[in-house]
């Protein structure tokens, strides 16, 4: 099988992130894929597509030209990096019309479930799931080898929790007035930037996040937005390194890392609350816990929980709480708060020993077992492999 030795992509879409990049990477290991510059053999056109680049003129004319070559080929528009589609993905498909095919078009998407994905962004084609941030942060870790590295396995205790949220999306936002009426920062390695799409706490002109607030009783009036919660948190510079890289501290003496992935219909704080189907979408946030083997929770939606199973993993959250109630989202929220509540009420000892218990350790050690096995990129080159045979 072959690959076309071009990276398609916008200037800013960075190599190791990108697909295109993914199987460069691994291309000693993967005997069946080949990269070629012969445009006249049948390949996989890979096009590498983030939130709102545009590939050059001279970059889509490349992909036209050579395409066009053989009409086996099979072209990949690759949107793992976000769990949504924005005006420069349409717009690419418009300037590549005279080339695109339902049958020689597939999208790759790390937005589950595929269904939801097709029908929010009024998609035709078909499309292939694929957990791509788990194989960036598996090329991160390769070549950060020698400056991130686990804990000490006899770790020492001095904080509750591990809360670190830089983007001030909706759901996180709840979390964060929950830690901030519940003092629960000052037991926690805490920072919360209130950047990214929450910035003014009012998506789309509206005040949704406040009624939201209000009706979990986090707020007393809107006002308490802007004299408790709009004021940025800050644990280190995170500017001044990798800020994948999780801080010492924490690895080291951090009790429980808080996950809070959060996902494209979840966005829309109007939704948060709502018994319906969201989409789910995992960044390294799910995984660094996973590769330091430090006890994590995930708090997000009831979609993200099924996902997560389905990918083989296996959660911390039963063991601090029973009674995780997944009957609809506002329940799991609700619940997920107890849990919060439950935990910074046991001692540090306590934690230590609930993290030494077997129990834990077992599920610590399956996660971290079956994140080596590197299985989202293997699922995707048994799919690819299907494709190019049919």
């Amino acid at each position: 099988m072959h690959i076309f030795d071009q990276f398609y992509a916008n200037e800013e879409y960075f190599l190791e992130r990108s697909l295109f990049g993914q199987f460069k990477h691994y291309q000693n290991n993967l005997h069946q894929f080949e990269f070629t510059k012969d445009s006249k053999n049948k390949c996989f056109y890979i096009v590498d597509i983030n939130a709102n680049g545009y590939l050059s003129d001279e970059l889509i004319n490349n992909l036209k030209y050579n395409f066009s070559k053989n009409k086996q080929n099979i072209l990949l528009l690759n949107l793992t990096i976000e769990d949504f589609c924005n005006q420069n993905f349409y717009d690419f498909l418009e300037s590549c019309n005279d080339i695109i095919t339902h049958k020689n078009t597939k999208i790759i998407t790390s937005h589950a479930t595929i269904d939801l994905f097709k029908k929010q962004f009024n998609l035709n084609f078909d499309c292939i799931y694929y957990n791509g941030n788990e194989t960036i942060f598996h090329i991160w870790l390769e070549k950060n080898n020698k400056v991130y590295v686990k804990p000490n396995k006899n770790r020492t205790l001095k904080k509750h929790f591990i809360s670190l949220n830089k983007n001030a999306r909706p759901y996180r936002n709840i979390f964060h007035a929950f830690f901030t009426k519940n003092n629960l920062k000052e037991k926690s390695y805490y920072s919360w930037h209130n950047i990214g799409l929450c910035e003014s706490w009012m998506p789309n002109d509206g005040d949704d996040l406040f009624n939201i607030l209000l009706e979990l009783e986090l707020i007393n009036e809107p006002e308490d937005v802007e004299t408790y919660l709009k004021q940025p948190v800050y644990l280190d510079d995170v500017l001044a390194q990798d800020e994948w890289i999780l801080p010492h501290i924490c690895r080291d003496h951090g009790a429980v890392y808080c996950n809070f992935d959060t996902s494209y219909s979840m966005d829309v704080p109007y939704n948060i609350l709502k018994d319906q189907k969201h989409n789910s979408f995992f960044t390294e946030k799910t995984f660094n816990p996973i590769f330091c083997e430090i006890p994590s929770v995930n708090l997000f939606s009831t979609e993200h929980h099924k996902q997560f199973n389905r990918l083989g993993y296996k959660t911390l959250d039963s063991t601090y709480y029973d009674n995780l109630d997944f009957s609809n989202n506002k329940s799991l929220l609700l619940s997920q708060f107890e849990m919060l509540k439950s935990i910074s009420n046991m001692s540090l000892n306590e934690l230590q020993e609930i993290e030494n218990s077997n129990q834990v350790q077992d599920i610590i050690n399956h996660n971290i077992d079956h994140f080596n096995t590197k299985s989202a990129f293997k699922n995707l080159t048994k799919d690819l492999e299907l494709l190019f045979d049919k």
